[in-house]
């Protein structure tokens, strides 16, 4: 028993913090998110999803997206994404609120693995998943209603944690798990996100394999779990491949792409997400759309990577460079460099709206917030009692947990 409480405490931690803010949405009439019209399309799609209990034959045709569309070529739809049955089940507005709160949940758990994988103690590895859970772009889709978007950034953590747990041996397992991860992630729905994390997971597991002997087999691993989930995919991914010959996405020009870029004036939403206007106590004045153009994940973790970064190791130097050169490409059109990318990228020439690339540079945020974390603990002196060396353990992350409330339920609830 003692065991399993000194397991169980930290995700209970997390479980506890991520569910309070939406207590008041699961006794509430109205979903979570605002009237933006995005938000309706999720919804329809997610509408339409819901009728399919009642036909006996799979629909083909979805005429509520816009003049209408097939329905397995409409991604965003999530027709086989497996959360998705829970809007076969619930009223759709309830549904949109225990749809938010089960991938809020997952995430903030994914993440937190994903940081015990990493050598992160118990108290950092919690700072590292809510500073991603709760970050600015997380928050901020949610009120935007977007359900794909969330859905599809939540495996991101756990692709990342099976390949930490990468050996020498046996890990045949490991390659299945990642091929199913790879599925489940694209079936989420949104492409633009599966795409940045793909690149920013293969980058990673070069990364990792390169401490290794006999790297052909690990290559031949990931070509294998890449191979499981494009086969698993396969009803979903030729008709969108079809559809999307389609439309105007394959001949987009350099200045098409680079709309909805990240912003310069708006790096300072690092530091500061209300210099624009936050959309309750004053109207958002800045560039596009608040949701995709905020890169803020806290004060406190900003400081703790800050740290990090000034006593980083190798395990974490993967994560400031992936940063980066994330945030880069979030900047787009904003930076020399993007012609470079749409012409020598393969797929960046496919897409507007780089600026959804920051959700990879939250990531990394969070993750050396809990390497800062672990390193102020390191550097403490020795002379503190080993108990008071706990309580300080646990007072930053009480704190952090406390400020991170204020923030997050200043946007949740429409009405």
């Amino acid at each position: 028993m003692k065991l399993f409480l000194h397991w169980i405490w930290a995700p209970l931690i997390l479980i506890i913090v991520v569910t309070i803010p939406f207590y008041e949405t699961f006794t509430s009439q109205h979903p979570i998110g605002s009237n933006y019209p995005d938000t309706d399309l999720d919804y329809f799609l997610r509408m339409h999803h819901a009728n399919f209990k009642a036909n006996t034959v799979f629909p083909q045709w979805n005429p509520i997206d816009i003049c209408g569309s097939p329905v397995r070529s409409e991604i965003q739809s999530g027709v086989f994404y497996p959360p998705n049955i829970l809007f076969r089940w619930f009223p759709l507005f309830k549904t949109v609120s225990l749809y938010f709160w089960v991938h809020s949940l997952l995430l903030a758990l994914f993440t937190y693995g994903l940081a015990r994988n990493l050598f992160l103690s118990k108290p950092a590895s919690i700072i590292s998943a809510l500073t991603l859970t709760f970050c600015g772009h997380c928050i901020l889709g949610i009120y935007a209603g977007k359900l794909s978007n969330i859905a599809t950034i939540t495996w991101i953590p756990l692709q990342l944690s099976l390949i930490s747990q990468l050996n020498q041996k046996h890990n045949t397992r490991i390659y299945l798990s990642m091929g199913i991860v790879f599925a489940i992630q694209f079936f989420a729905g949104h492409f633009q996100y599966m795409y940045y994390s793909f690149i920013f997971v293969c980058f990673y597991y070069q990364y990792v394999i390169i401490q290794y002997t006999g790297r052909l087999k690990y290559q031949l691993g990931i070509i294998c779990a890449i191979l499981i989930g494009g086969i698993i995919c396969l009803p979903q991914i030729l008709p969108v491949v079809d559809y999307v010959q389609e439309t105007s996405r394959v001949n987009m020009t350099l200045s098409q792409s680079g709309q909805f870029s990240f912003p310069l004036e708006n790096l300072l939403t690092i530091l500061f997400p209300g210099i624009f206007g936050d959309m309750q106590h004053s109207v958002y004045w800045g560039a596009y759309n608040l949701w995709e153009m905020c890169a803020f994940c806290g004060i406190i973790p900003f400081l703790l990577c800050c740290m990090a970064i000034r006593n980083v190791s190798r395990r974490f130097v993967y994560f400031i460079v992936a940063g980066m050169i994330s945030l880069i490409i979030a900047l787009g059109a904003n930076t020399p460099l993007f012609q470079l990318l749409y012409n020598f990228v393969p797929g960046i020439s496919l897409f507007r709206g780089h600026s959804k690339a920051i959700s990879i540079f939250c990531i990394c945020i969070a993750l050396l917030a809990g390497k800062g974390f672990d390193t102020i603990e390191s550097t403490k002196t020795n002379n503190c009692k080993k108990n008071n060396g706990q309580l300080s353990s646990q007072v930053p992350v009480s704190c952090y947990l406390y400020v991170r409330r204020l923030y997050v339920t200043t946007f949740w609830i429409h009405g």
